[in-house]
This record gives structure tokens, sequence and C-alpha cells, in this order.
């Protein structure tokens, strides 16, 4: 009943929480970062609808896009910014790509360490974004290079291969010591190797196939000895004695070949090939008086009839006639002895030994009439009294009184002549 006829006013509502304006009349805006409409209605509170706070977006953390913000997820980079138009907020959290000596698609989704590297990549909110611990593979032992990554190459010696990976020990493959090759010894290549005995040269590591060059040969052999090589065995030449035996030093041998020394008796002893061993009587030539017989020098035997047979440089071929002295009764007439011939008047003449010289007059005997005088047969002288004394062989001794006749008035009578009486 007052003036005015009404009591009260309308007043416009203010805009609720989380949305801008001057009033629900007039309008009211979800604020940046919140969804939703206010719409007045004439029913307490004067409105409906609300404005909700929206959520993180994709990629992102937090309570609420108003609430103090989002904050793009570890691995992710960029921002979160409220905006009052759809989606009410503006987003630009993109995955980091994986860092260097990694892969993957991303940090968030996971990265892995490239072959030849270790460690790990793991996703953090602040910048970079990501903590990273890969790195580069020391070369493995006989290996060189600075890292598995940027290759390795087995050390001289040394065959194998190094192959980056991405499992634990970050590489596969070795380098393995090449074993000591033919005709040489040690433990292997990268320790050193020594030529065999016999062998001459020597074995230095390098980096290629097969990883050692070698200049180990067999040592020929020496002189005065034949043979393939030392360590297939030398054998002292003909005429050479001694040995030769494979040694690790130069000249890679020992021992040699001393050439023999033979002896002969009675002749040339023998030299080089033909003196088989050391002091073997061995002869290849006999002096004057002696023959060869095999390898021996024998002397010469020689016989002399009626007389001394020569022995020595005389007796020049074996079983040889040569006479170098005469027995007596026996003359040398060039290498014979000849029995001398002797004479004799009135008996007979020396033979053999009695014949000391060759037609000598020596008498051994004498014929009937003649006596032994020395050497000579002298003619008997006989006597006869009354007559004729005997001669010739009627003289039978010297001096005997021997007649073959007699004188007038006288008579043989056996070898004496008698005076004949008368009456």
């Amino acid at each position: 009943t007052n003036n005015g006829f009404y009591i009260g006013s309308c007043g416009g509502v203010v805009c609720p929480a989380n949305s801008n304006g001057n009033n629900v009349p007039s309008g009211c805006s979800c604020n940046a970062g919140f969804a939703g409409t206010v719409v007045a209605s004439t029913t307490s509170p004067f409105y409906t609808g609300a404005c909700s706070a929206s959520a993180c977006p994709a990629n992102s953390n937090g309570v609420s896009v108003p609430s103090g913000g989002c904050s793009c997820n570890a691995g992710f980079a960029g921002s979160v910014t409220a905006v009052t138009t759809s989606p009410f907020y503006i987003s630009a959290c993109s995955a980091v790509v994986c860092p260097a000596n990694s892969n993957g698609a991303s940090v968030s989704a996971g990265c892995s360490c490239n072959a030849g590297y270790k460690g790990s990549v793991s996703a953090v909110t602040t910048s970079p974004f990501y903590t990273s611990s890969c790195s580069a593979v020391s070369c493995p032992a006989n290996a060189d290079g600075n890292t598995v990554p940027g290759g390795c190459s087995c050390n001289a010696g040394y065959s194998g291969s190094v192959t980056a990976t991405t499992s634990s020990g970050f590489y596969i493959g070795s380098c393995s010591a090449v074993s000591c090759p033919t005709y040489s010894g040690g433990t292997s290549v990268p320790a050193g190797c020594s030529c065999n005995a016999g062998y001459s040269g020597s074995v230095t590591r390098i980096s290629s196939s097969p990883y050692y060059s070698s200049s180990c040969s067999p040592v020929a052999c020496p002189a005065n000895s034949a043979g393939s090589n030392v360590p297939s065995s030398c054998t002292c030449s003909a005429g050479f004695t001694g040995s030769i035996a494979s040694f690790s030093s130069s000249p890679f041998y020992t021992g040699s070949c001393i050439q023999n020394t033979c002896s002969c008796s009675g002749g040339t002893a023998a030299t080089g090939a033909a003196c088989i061993s050391q002091d073997a009587a061995i002869c290849t030539g006999c002096n004057a008086g002696y023959r060869l017989s095999d390898t021996s020098c024998l002397a010469n035997t020689c016989s002399c009839s009626g007389g001394t047979a020569a022995t020595g440089a005389a007796c020049t071929s074996q079983d040889a006639a040569i006479c170098t002295g005469c027995n007596t009764g026996y003359r040398l007439s060039g290498t014979t002895c000849l029995a001398n011939t002797c004479s004799c008047s009135g008996g007979t003449a020396a033979t053999g030994a009695a014949c000391t010289s060759q037609d000598a007059a020596i008498c051994t005997g004498c014929n009937t009439g003649y006596r032994l005088s020395g050497t000579t047969c002298l003619a008997n002288t006989c006597s006869c009294s009354g007559g004729t004394a005997a001669t010739g062989a009627a003289c039978t001794s010297q001096d005997a009184a021997i007649c073959t006749g007699c004188n007038a008035g006288y008579r043989l009578s056996d070898t004496s002549c008698l005076a004949n009486t008368c009456s």
C-alpha cells in the first residue's frame, strides 16, 4: 500500500564461480580452462549450467588446466595454456626424439642405446626432457680403435672381428692370437714366434690375413754334406766324417763334415770320396814291390830258382821269377840265375855249387890215368924198370910202377917187367 505499490527489487545475479561477466542476465562466460555454459533462469539460483575445470590434455599431467596448470609428461617438450574457447586449452606437448647414440620412436616411447653404446635413456620433465648415458664402448682386448661404434680392428697378429650389438657387452666377436705358422714355434704370433731349428728367417705380426709375415725357410745342407736341407737331414759326403744337426740360432745347424784322412802301408792312401772313413787303411795305388788287393797293398812275392828271390821294390809283380842274387854255382843273367858250366880236361867238370864261375876249368873227379890236383886233372906219371912205363889210363896212379911192355931180356908179369932167366 505504500507508494509505488510494490516492495523489493530484481537485481542481476552475479556470474557464478569459474565464470566471468557483469552478471547472469548480461551473460557469463566460463573462465579460461573451464568448459560449460551459464544460462539465466527464473528459479534460484536464477541460472543453470556450470563451468567445469578441463582435465589436462594428453601427454600432460596436473589437477586440471585451470588449477595451476598442466605440465608436459616426462619425455615431452612444450606447455599447456588455458583458453576460453573449446577445448579450453592450447597444448604443445610433443614427444622428444631419442637423443644422439640412441634409437627408438621417441623418449616417451622408449629409447635404446645404439649398438656399441652402453647406458640408458630416461624421460624427465625438465629440459631436455631426458637423461642419457649412452656412451661408446671401448675396443676390447687385442683390438685397436677408439671405440666399438667407431670401429675396432684386431691388433697385428690377432684374427677375428668386433661388431657392435645392443645386448650386454655391446659387441660380439673377439680377437684371438694367431698360432705360430708352419716351421716356427712359440706360444702365438703376438707373443713371438721363432723359426724352428734348421730354419732361417723370422715371423712378424701384421694386421691383415693371415696376420703374420713369415720367412722361415729350411737351411741348405752345408759344405761337404748332402741332403734336401738341414731339417730333412744332411749326411756327410763321401770322404768326409761328422754330423749335421738342426739348431735354433745362426747358422741354424751345428756340426761339420771334416775330410777323412786315410793311411796306406806300402802305397798311396785314398783321398776324397775314396777315403770312406776317418783313419781307415785304404790304398788307391801301391809302391813298387806291392800289389793292390782290394784296398790294401800287399808285398809282392817273387821266386828265384838257383838264387835269392827279389823282395821290396825289386819284386815288381806278384809271383814273378826275379832273382837279385844267385847261389854258388849259378850266375845272374838279367833277373834269372843260370847254372854255371865248367870244363875239365882229363876228368869230370864241376857242376852245381862246385862250378863257382861260368866257364871255369874246375874238375871234381879225374879220368883213369889222371889225378886231381886242386881243381885240375893232371896225367899220372908211371915208372917201369926193364920196360915201358904205362901212360894214360894205364897209369892208374901217380908214381905207380906199371909197365905196359918190357925191354928185351924182360918179361911182363902183371904190371912189372921181370928179367928173364935162361938156363
